[in-house]
């Protein structure tokens, strides 16, 4: 994983790109759990700077429930966007 320096660095670059899209409230980064692309989303949610997005894409009912209640709590707490698709 990316070092803390390099998230935010990919950040603002991500910041300044979406500055000219006409989508203010676009996060600049966005995280989509996969439960076969994404071992850890936890880990992977807890590297994101303040104001990116997590779209929780897990298909297992049972799996996606657990994860979306220790998601919302972190996402509370770092001030994250949590989306729940499907």
């Amino acid at each position: 994983m990316a070092s803390a320096l390099d998230r935010e660095k990919l950040a603002r670059a991500a910041r300044a790109l979406n500055a000219g899209s006409g989508r203010p409230g676009l996060p600049a980064l966005i995280l989509m759990t996969d439960q076969l692309r994404v071992a850890d989303p936890l880990g992977a949610a807890r590297a994101l700077p303040r104001g990116s997005a997590i779209i929780l894409r897990h298909t297992n009912a049972n799996t996606r429930a657990a994860l979306a209640r220790k998601l919302i709590e972190l996402a509370r707490a770092k001030g994250l966007v949590l989306l729940v698709a499907g």
